[in-house]
């Protein structure tokens, strides 16, 4: 399993949240040990995020610098295991950037803006697309695709066809914290390719 953080991580905040690559990458470690013995995650920061005030925030090009870097390093990893992406926020973008191609099995995007197509078909990949999103995640969803301005249709609108999750109750910086049914669902499909069973 690969996580992708989002807008505004570094090496300098690597552990300081629950959606910033260490601590995430630990989470879904310490849930996937019940479900997947000798499941691996990794934090993956190969890409420089964005800021909010960066201005490329609000385009693909960020997206696409990281998207070749993760190719790449998906195409390093063994061909025998089973990969999945968790990705978060602007990291969906650079994920869906990168799956065509890819091996990756499950593709799972939190609190995403958008992942720079209008549907799933765009994405030129046989992994499935999951997408959560929070009753509290303010995340900012514009529809907006004009060249490369804009991250294109909701993903977990029902035109985008994205296998939808419930994202609970959940803020943007929340969907990974130790405890939470959504830590526990994302997990299980990244592990399992499947829901949980209720």
């Amino acid at each position: 399993m690969v996580y992708v953080p989002g807008s505004g991580q570094s090496l300098a905040s690597f552990d300081d949240s629950a959606e910033s690559p260490g601590r995430a990458a630990r989470a879904l470690y310490d849930e996937a040990a019940g479900l997947g013995p000798g499941t691996a995650v990794i934090g993956w920061l190969g890409y420089d995020p964005p800021d909010l005030v960066n201005l490329e925030i609000a385009t693909i090009w960020p997206a696409d610098r990281g998207a070749r870097r993760l190719r790449s390093f998906l195409s390093m990893l063994p061909r025998h295991v089973r990969i999945s992406l968790v990705c978060h926020s602007y990291g969906s973008v650079v994920c869906a950037r990168a799956v065509a191609g890819s091996p990756v099995h499950d593709l799972i995007v939190t609190g995403s803006p958008g992942l720079g197509v209008r549907r799933v078909s765009d994405l030129h990949t046989s992994a499935r697309i999951w997408a959560a999103l929070g009753g509290g995640d303010d995340v900012f969803r514009s529809g907006l695709l004009i060249g490369p301005f804009g991250f294109g249709t909701d993903p977990v609108s029902a035109e985008f066809g994205a296998r939808v999750l419930d994202g609970g109750d959940a803020r943007h910086h929340t969907y990974l914290r130790p405890g939470t049914r959504t830590l526990t669902e994302i997990t299980h499909i990244a592990v399992r390719g499947r829901e949980r069973a209720a």
